[in-house]
């Protein structure tokens, strides 16, 4: 609905984060709130013509935080001598995200480096 007009046409692919209210709706239930939405930003899409629609529900794809959760989140350097952890779900003082998934990465490869004796930085920051 936006830029160059092609034979083929637009393709467009949405995806609903927080979607509590509306991942166990039935397919065409889903698509036609999908659409109506697609009408209300987009008055363009009135004269659309839509050839096909394909829904894919993945409740487990994203995450959702409940009070307490920063208490179990694990720090990258362990108890155990030599064991480090990164990822999203770690003490980062961040949400749950790729950004956090980095961030959790580089205290870990600083955290090795701290272990062996060297530098080692995952990120050159200069």
């Amino acid at each position: 609905m936006h830029g160059v007009e092609t034979a083929a046409g637009h393709c467009y692919s949405l995806a609903v984060s927080a979607s509590w209210d509306v991942v166990h709706l039935p397919n065409a239930d889903f698509t036609a709130a999908a659409l109506a939405s697609l009408a209300a930003h987009y008055p363009e899409f009135a004269e659309a013509e839509v050839l096909r629609t394909h829904v894919i529900h993945q409740p487990q794809a994203t995450f959702s935080a409940q009070p307490g959760f920063d208490e179990l989140r694990l720090p990258q350097r362990t108890p155990i001598d030599g064991l480090f952890l990164a990822g999203d779900w770690t003490e980062t003082g961040m949400p749950s995200t790729m950004e956090a998934a980095v961030e959790s990465a580089v205290r870990a490869v600083d955290a090795v480096g701290e272990y062996l004796g060297v530098r080692a930085r995952a990120v050159d920051t200069k």
